[in-house]
């Protein structure tokens, strides 16, 4: 939909076919179908002469209608006075046996979009804002499953490590320099170690040294030493202490067998 703004005053329609003042922009005056066609050639042509020949053929005749003189002198005069109500007076001259001339000292053209644009484009603003909600709340909901995953592997994790800190025995004294010493698992009979539960004395903390000595372990910083023994193994866990997060980190382990007590 066009709207032609003439002499920065008046304001003409050509998809509604109205007029109407920018000072009173309520009041719309209608045009019929012909003076709106006449007015929109006219403003097209603002500035040159058109013979009437020319408005005939296309205003009516290219239309599909009959042209006739009389009617285009009909909808000059109507277009001259409703121009004239709205402060626009002799802008449309006759040019004796040539035709006429609309001459406006501004005339411009403003783009606008016609109620089936406002439907369509409001219809695919509404599309659009439904497409963004979807896909902020596909986001929302993805965003949750991460952090319920998160969570679920953080429980798992910290289930894990307390399972393993829950069955881990001190042994007495516990230490070698900064190394934590634990039991792992069943500290009687399976092991064939001699422990009093919990603090007890252990009678061979040498064979943890002596493991320790022959390895690349070292106890210089935090770490635990995991301690397990069975009648065909021993197996000691070295893993450092992340002294912020408290958590075990780098852990390495080796084996000494005893097959002279599996037989």
């Amino acid at each position: 939909m066009t709207v032609y703004v003439i002499n920065q005053c008046v304001e003409f329609n050509s998809a509604e076919l109205t007029l109407t003042h920018q000072n009173n922009v309520e009041e719309k005056t209608s045009l019929p179908a012909a003076g709106g066609r006449l007015l929109t050639f006219l403003i097209l042509r603002n500035g040159e002469p058109v013979t009437k020949e020319a408005i005939l053929y296309e205003v009516w005749e290219k239309e599909g209608f009959a042209p006739s003189t009389n009617n285009l002198y009909h909808y000059i005069s109507l277009i001259r006075r409703l121009l004239s109500d709205l402060g626009l007076q002799d802008i449309i001259r006759t040019l004796p046996k040539i035709g006429f001339i609309l001459e406006a000292d501004v005339i411009k053209s403003v783009e606008t979009p016609s109620p089936t644009e406002n439907a369509l484009l409001t219809q695919h603003a509404g599309h659009s804002l439904s497409l963004r909600s979807y896909f902020q709340r596909l986001l929302t909901l993805k965003q949750g499953l991460i952090l319920l995953t998160t969570i679920a592997v953080l429980i798992v994790f910290l289930f894990i490590n307390l399972s393993l800190r829950k069955v881990k025995i001190p042994l007495f004294p516990g230490k070698i320099e900064k190394c934590d010493i634990f039991i792992i698992d069943k500290p009687i009979n399976s092991m064939g170690v001699k422990i009093e539960a919990y603090g007890g004395e252990y009678t061979d903390t040498g064979e943890i040294q002596s493991l320790l000595q022959n390895s690349y372990f070292n106890c210089n910083s935090h770490a635990e030493i995991h301690y397990i023994r069975n009648k065909l193994s021993t197996l000691i866990y070295h893993c450092k202490v992340n002294q912020v997060t408290k958590s075990l980190e780098n852990c390495v382990n080796i084996v000494k067998y005893h097959p002279e007590e599996a037989q």
